[in-house]
């Protein structure tokens, strides 16, 4: 994909999530990716999902987060969400915002989604409780 082919497979909007909190999602994202090649690794072909994870998460989670430029320390929610791929395949969509504004994304590919990276913080909403 060219750069400006990342930069518009970005699902901007605003989204409610299932706490009824609204977070935006900008072309901040891809810009992110694209400024530095090595971040190229093939998650931009999950962008679509985003809104996904967002509205319908299957947890989310709270927890502080430093910025390591600034120093700041922010409270940072964090959408999970779980997607069955075939072949005994999962892959783990992750949403991070602050401030309503979506800062980062990340896939997990797994055979397991209970535990690792995906989880830090306070869980405040799982689904089906």
């Amino acid at each position: 994909r060219t750069e400006a082919e990342l930069r518009k497979a970005i699902p901007e909007g605003i989204y409610k999530d299932r706490l009824g909190d609204y977070t935006s999602v900008t072309q901040a994202l891809a810009d992110h990716i694209v400024e530095n090649k090595k971040r190229w690794d093939g998650r931009e072909r999950y962008f679509s999902l985003i809104p996904d994870a967002i509205l319908n998460s299957q947890e989310i989670w709270v927890g502080f987060i430093r910025f390591a430029d600034s120093g700041r320390v922010f409270l940072r929610k964090r959408y999970v969400k779980a997607y069955d791929i075939g072949k005994g395949r999962i892959v783990g969509i992750l949403a991070d915002t602050v401030k309503g504004q979506t800062i980062a994304f990340d896939v997990i590919n797994s055979d397991n989604m209970k535990g690792g990276r995906l989880r830090s913080g306070r869980l405040v909403y799982q689904e089906g409780e």
